[in-house]
C-alpha cells in the first residue's frame, strides 16, 4: 500500500524525574527500566490518517523514585489503496510508517536524556517494527 507522509510533528513529550536522589540512583536502577513502543492511529478524513508513535522509558515497579520518559511523534499520512485492505493497511500503519518517523523520535528521546542529566544510557537505536507486528499477530 502507497502512502505519503504529509507532515510530522512532535505531539507530546513528558520527562520526570521526582527528585534528586532518583537522579542519583538512576544507574544502579537502570535494570528496573524499560523501552516500550505504542503506536495509535485515527482517520482525520477519507484518506487521511494520524499515526501516533510513542516511545516510553520507564520503571513499571512500585518504587517511589522512579524517572519517566515519554515522548510521541504524530505523522499524517495520505494513503493511496484500497482502505478495505486490512492487512495492508494495518501493515502501512504498523511498521511503514512507524518505521520511517522513528529515527526523528530517537533523535528527540536521545537529546532529551542527553540534557536532563540522567547518566548516559545504552539504549538500542532500532526498533525492528515488522518483527513486533509478527509478535502481535501470533
Amino acid at each position: 500500500m502507497e502512502y505519503k507522509i504529509v507532515t510530522k510533528f512532535l505531539k507530546d513529550i513528558s520527562f520526570e524525574v521526582p527528585n534528586a536522589e532518583t537522579l542519583l540512583l538512576f544507574e544502579n536502577d537502570i535494570h528496573k527500566y524499560n523501552l516500550k513502543i505504542d503506536i495509535k492511529s485515527k482517520v482525520i478524513k477519507n484518506k487521511l490518517i494520524q499515526v501516533d508513535t510513542i516511545l516510553k522509558f520507564l520503571d513499571e515497579t512500585a518504587s517511589e523514585r522512579k524517572a519517566q520518559v515519554e515522548v510521541t511523534v504524530a505523522a499524517v499520512a495520505n494513503i493511496d489503496g484500497d482502505l478495505t485492505d486490512k492487512e495492508k493497511l494495518e501493515r502501512t500503519l504498523l511498521v511503514s510508517i512507524p518505521t520511517e518517523i522513528y529515527p526523528y523520535l530517537f533523535e528527540v528521546f536521545s537529546f532529551l536524556i542527553e540534557k536532563s542529566g540522567l547518566p548516559k544510557l545504552k539504549v538500542e537505536k532500532t526498533v525492528d517494527f515488522e518483527k513486533l507486528y509478527q509478535q502481535r499477530n501470533k
